[in-house]
């Protein structure tokens, strides 16, 4: 069962590739660890799934400190490019870095890989 989840999960990340242009693109558990990724650069696949966890945590205790409620989604820009996050279930975040261009397509392309995602990993 293990490897149809990875099939599958590698499929969700060479289709939502396809559809947006994206640098880097990965599942990552909760606890840091890579699930799944796709890159078009050189980054250290394992570091930059730890602190995408890192990222999504501090996002989610912040934004239930302020506003009580999870956030939908994290985004961080700068003048290289987009970092995003979009929690995919419990125990998973769907994370792609892009170039900071359509970024309403990408947005749209990660909400749906993130909910196949979810389902994937819950088993549902």
């Amino acid at each position: 069962m293990v490897f149809n989840k990875s099939v599958f999960l590698g499929e969700i990340l060479r289709n939502f590739q396809a559809k947006s242009p994206t640098k880097a693109s990965a599942i990552v558990s909760k606890e840091g660890l890579l699930i799944a990724s796709i890159q078009d650069t050189d980054f250290n696949e394992e570091l930059i799934a730890g602190m995408a966890a890192d990222m999504l945590v501090l996002g989610e205790k912040t934004t239930y400190e302020i506003l009580d409620s999870h956030p939908d989604k994290i985004i961080i820009e700068s003048k290289k490019g987009t970092i995003i996050l979009i929690p995919a279930g419990n125990e998973a975040v769907f994370f792609s870095v892009i170039n900071g261009k359509n970024l309403g397509l990408v947005l749209f392309n990660m909400r749906v890989a993130a909910e196949k995602t979810k389902k994937i990993l819950d088993g549902t």
